[in-house]
């Protein structure tokens, strides 16, 4: 007991510093969070706030970038300046333009200097105060780089905070020189954003405060507004040596997190960002005691709590301690009370036992025998218990018996065999459990003796008959060895008496591991366990042979087997067992399930195809009626893939009709259906919808998906779905009305420009026949020759002069007459007629120019327009060149016109392209301009010769401001480039006296001529 009082003492002073050290470790564990989790509020902040002031200061600086690199306000401001004493009408538009340019970015004044630095105008109508120091040499900084420049905050005006923008206005003349024309200087005032983004706080804190300050040599300068100190802005400047504030560390720091004093001499912890491209150094700071507050209570409370689970443990230990050597005063009484027992017990059961007991001394003199003993080896009893017990063991087992008996004298317990005599000398072999015992006090061995010869006799006879059972197998080895049936014997207990090869192959398993066991014990798979129990069960109760199928799953994969099960009939046509064979039909039923998935799924996609989906739909709208809802058949189309697969390859076009695919199937719903009509057609089927603005959101879904490029290896290809929605039950009750209806509402999505989706209407069903008969009939056209160009004359504004000509194809169908190309010409588009026919208008054209320049006139510029699909074609360059040299026409009199939005869709590409066409000495026109969204950069770029005015600008330039002001632009912008400029839709001699009178060079409308046959444009050549 004075053992088990020092272990309760141990305890308890083990669980004492278990409670102080876990209370110590908890409590440092939470500070150590509280203050990590502060730190990343810290750095959020200060990494927020200095994105939104970098983002600010470049908007300031991409603001003046936009003003002074304007080709219009650099000529302006260059006039002005160069034009001497200007009348007030046109200062005032200056000075209009720079108060609005104030406005819109928010500046506190803008000044206009002249390249010597002098103020010419301000964005006030007061006169404005003289120029800071700090503004004139950000000025003079700028106009020697010509860069934009934000100044650091200064003070100005009577100590106030004030920050200055200077941009150069520039101008590039046709040479390519830039010339630097003026310089704007715009006041910002920080009040305007930065101080207020330096007094916020994402929460509520008494102490949290963002700081912004400056390096100045070995001083620092406080930039803002301090929140304890109000009144510093500017004025507080400390050096590094007096520095107490976090702010002292920007100059020897290795961390941008730290904890120190602040300015208030306060313990803050402190998180600081520099600024990029500004001497500023950005800190946001908290005060420690206040998120540590929290910490400290719990921290009492923790070391209370570890405090008085102590004395607890401490007076529990004790109860515990008195119950224990209570329990173990009663438990040695116990033991006493049982051993009396266990001998009165072994006295009953060693009398009356079957098997031989024997108690020897060390020694080995017998102690005590029972009566089985003295009758089994034939002693009297008093004899006997006078032998040692290895008088009882037969000679030549002697010496292995003394082993045994030394192991059980080592080990306590041991089991083995031996040979015993008895008093005649007979021997029988036994089986000896022997143990070591303690009776009064004393060490004894226990031996409990068993006669074993009737288990040798047994186990003789079943080795022989194993040696027979094993021939027998042998023999059927033989037999079965070569075949890949798999064959099973059982007998009445269904335990395995013969496998064949193959029938052991699948499982891994030797004839000797299945010998003698069942099924379960085989540990077949458990797929097909319970299904062959059963039919054997059958075979061995009624005789019966059973057919059937089960899949099998075996180290090399899932198999499919095809099995008969049979009873076994012994002699007198008793059952004696059953048996079972199995075949192999896997490849037969993979041979059954790929025609059965060909029938139903695209085999490119692995979606469902057409039969599969007419299923699927089927089945959605019986379920749509049940229920009164609405069903979806969505079918897309994939606008251009044509092209692409035809210019990229067959195999990068089933690569991207895979990768749809799979982007479709990740953004519909785990209801809807994506299916494979064939070619770059899909369906989508929506079952369960409430309404179609369910379809509609779906559809636009879709279309959105399709926006980011497909990647695919180093090829980038964008393609976007026309897509056509038919509703149930409104568009149709069947799988096949659906399905037609969303084909035609497919096609005028095509034709209402492709990328969106359209819902199915009757009228539409009209309008598809109708473009089926325009697509037969611009077949039909080509093969008789139904095509014909007409030329429209483009004139000199200053004489009228005939000096080019427009070609535009016409369509004369023997039934329809004259067709206008707005009608066929999207159609050509859409079926990929409009590469034939594009290359017929230009060899067309470029054969009736070679007639023209032979002709004894001045030269005519011959005008073509190109499609996008045309221009995209990979066959364009090679064609052109071929028509130049077969016509022989001059390349300098072709022009090709092509609208923006055609060379903006890739402008990298279309840099390269044009380049080609001007490297053949071909002319080069932008169609339509000012209605698409080219950028002034890329214009100059572009290897362009004219900008072609959009004729809806030139219809109501005399009555709408706007649309002469665009066509004044152009026609200045021209100019500016060097280019020409030409105004097409002219029909009023007010109109065509207005763009000659604004320097518009050429002209061309119906106010000259319409569009006329060539014979007709050649008599006007020979009449001018």
């Amino acid at each position: 007991m004075r053992k088990d009082a020092r272990a309760f003492l141990g305890i308890y002073l083990l669980l004492t510093c278990l409670f102080a050290g876990g209370t110590l470790t908890f409590n440092a564990f939470q500070k150590n969070n509280l203050t990590n989790e502060k730190l990343n509020e810290l750095n959020s902040v200060v990494g927020l706030k200095s994105i939104q002031l970098g983002n600010w200061l470049e908007d300031i600086r991409n603001d003046a970038r936009a003003i002074g690199e304007n080709p219009f306000v650099s000529a302006a401001a260059k006039e002005w300046i160069s034009g001497g004493h200007p009348d007030n009408s046109e200062r005032q538009k200056l000075e209009k333009w720079l108060s609005d340019l104030r406005k819109n970015y928010e500046y506190h004044e803008i000044i206009l200097l002249t390249p010597e630095l002098v103020p010419l105008l301000s964005s006030k109508t007061v006169s404005s105060a003289p120029l800071q120091a700090e503004e004139l040499a950000l000025a003079e900084k700028t106009l020697n780089t010509s860069e934009i420049l934000v100044s650091d905050i200064f003070p100005c005006h009577g100590n106030i905070a004030c920050m200055s923008l200077a941009a150069p206005l520039t101008l590039q003349d046709n040479t390519g020189k830039t010339e630097t024309t003026g310089i704007l200087l715009a006041k910002i005032n920080p009040d305007s954003f930065l101080f207020p983004l330096t007094q916020t706080w994402p929460s509520p804190s008494e102490s949290a405060e963002t700081l912004i300050v400056r390096k100045e040599g070995r001083q620092v300068t406080y930039l803002n507004d301090l929140r304890f100190r109000p009144g510093k802005l500017l004025a507080d400047r400390m050096a590094e040596d007096k520095l107490t504030l976090p702010s002292a560390l920007i100059f020897n720091r290795n961390h941008d997190f730290f904890e120190s004093v602040d300015y208030r001499g306060v313990p803050v912890l402190a998180v600081m960002r520099e600024i990029p491209g500004m001497p500023w150094i950005m800190i946001s700071k908290i005060d420690i005691e206040e998120f540590l507050a929290p910490q400290r209570h719990l921290a009492l409370i923790s070391t209370l709590m570890a405090l008085g689970l102590i004395l607890a443990s401490g007076y529990a230990i004790w109860i515990w301690w008195l119950r224990q050597r209570t329990r173990f005063e009663a438990l040695e009484i116990r033991k006493e009370l049982e051993n009396e027992k266990l001998r009165n017990k072994y006295e009953i059961l060693s009398r009356n036992a079957n098997d031989i007991i024997l108690v020897s001394a060390g020694n080995g003199r017998i102690l005590d025998a029972n009566e089985r003993a003295i009758e089994a080896y034939g002693y009297r009893s008093d004899v006997l218990l006078s032998m040692p017990i290895q008088a009882l063991v037969e000679d030549k087992q002697k010496p292995s018996f003394q082993r045994y008996f030394s192991n059980v004298r080592k080990a306590g317990f041991l089991v083995f065999e031996s040979l015993n005599k008895t008093a005649d000398g007979t021997t029988f072999p036994v089986e000896i459990n022997a143990r070591t015992i303690v009776m009064d006090g004393e060490t004894v061995f226990l031996s409990v003796i068993r006669n074993i010869a009737e288990r040798k006799q047994a186990l003789e006879a079943l080795k022989s008959y194993a040696a027979e059972i094993a021939t027998q197998n042998r023999k059927m080895d033989a037999i079965f060895a070569s075949t890949p049936e798999h064959v099973w014997l059982f007998d009445r207990n269904l335990c395995c008496i013969f496998a064949s090869k193959a029938a052991l192959t699948i499982i891994s398993a030797t004839q000797t591991d299945v010998m003698g066991r069942t099924l379960r014990m085989i540990n077949y798979p458990t797929d097909a366990l319970l299904r062959l129990e059963a039919d054997l069960a059958k075979a061995l109760g009624n005789g019966e042979t059973i057919k059937g199928r089960t899949p099998l799953t075996t180290p090399s994969g899932l198999r499919h087997f095809e099995y008969i099960i049979f009873p076994v009939h012994g002699e007198g046509g008793s059952i004696t067992g059953a048996g079972a064979t199995l075949h192999d039909i896997t490849e037969r039923k993979q041979a059954e399930e790929r025609i059965q998935y060909l029938a139903h799924y695209d085999i490119l996609t692995g979606l469902p195809n057409r039969v599969m989906l007419d299923d699927y739909i089927s089945a959605a709208i019986a379920s749509a009626q049940q229920q009164d809802m609405q069903t979806a058949v969505l079918l897309l189309d994939l606008d251009r893939f044509k092209t692409i697969n035809d210019s990229l390859g067959h195999v990068l076009g089933d690569t991207l009709l895979q990768a749809v695919a799979e982007r479709i199937k990740k953004i519909v719903h785990s209801k809807d259906i994506v299916g494979r009509m064939g070619g770059d057609e899909f369906i989508i089927l929506s079952p369960g919808l409430r309404d179609a603005d369910e379809a509609a959101r779906l559809g636009q879904k879709i279309i959105e998906s399709m926006a980011d490029p497909f990647v695919l290896g180093d090829n980038r290809i964008t393609t976007s779905p026309s897509i056509g929605i038919s509703i149930y039950p409104f568009d149709g009750i069947d799988s096949e009305t659906l399905i037609r209806n969303a084909d035609t509402a497919m096609y005028q999505a095509k034709a209402s420009g492709r990328n969106n989706f359209q819902f199915f209407a009757q009228q539409m069903t009209a309008r598809a026949q109708e473009l089926m008969s325009l697509d037969i009939g611009l077949r039909k056209a080509f093969e008789n020759n139904e095509f014909l160009l007409h030329y429209q004359p483009q004139v000199r504004s200053s004489d009228g002069a005939i000096i080019g000509a427009e070609a535009l194809v016409r369509w004369l169908s023997p039934e329809k007459g004259m067709i206008p190309p707005g009608k066929f010409i999207p159609v050509t588009e859409e079926t990929g007629l409009i590469i034939p026919l594009g290359e017929w208008i230009l060899r067309t054209a470029f054969e009736t120019a070679a007639k023209w320049h032979k002709m004894d006139i001045p030269p005519v510029t011959m005008a073509i327009n190109l499609s996008a699909i045309q221009f995209r074609s990979p066959s364009l360059l090679e064609t052109i060149e071929r028509l130049l040299k077969e016509t022989g026409v001059p390349p300098e009199l072709i022009e090709l016109e092509l609208t923006e939005g055609i060379i903006m869709s890739d402008a990298k590409e279309a840099i390269e392209k044009l380049q080609h066409f001007k490297d053949l000495g071909l002319k080069l026109s932008i169609d339509d301009f000012g209605t698409g969204y080219s950028s002034l950069s890329y214009l100059r770029r572009f290897p362009i010769d004219k900008l072609k005015i959009d004729q809806s600008f030139v219809r109501d330039l005399l009555t709408d401001p706007g649309d002469a002001a665009i066509t004044n632009s152009i026609i200045a912008l021209a100019r500016e480039l060097g280019l020409h400029a030409i105004a097409e839709g002219v029909e009023t001699k007010e109109q065509f006296e207005y763009l000659r009178d604004h320097n518009c060079e050429e002209i061309q409308g119906y106010y000259f001529s319409r569009p006329i046959p060539e014979d007709e444009f050649t008599e006007k050549l020979k009449n001018q």
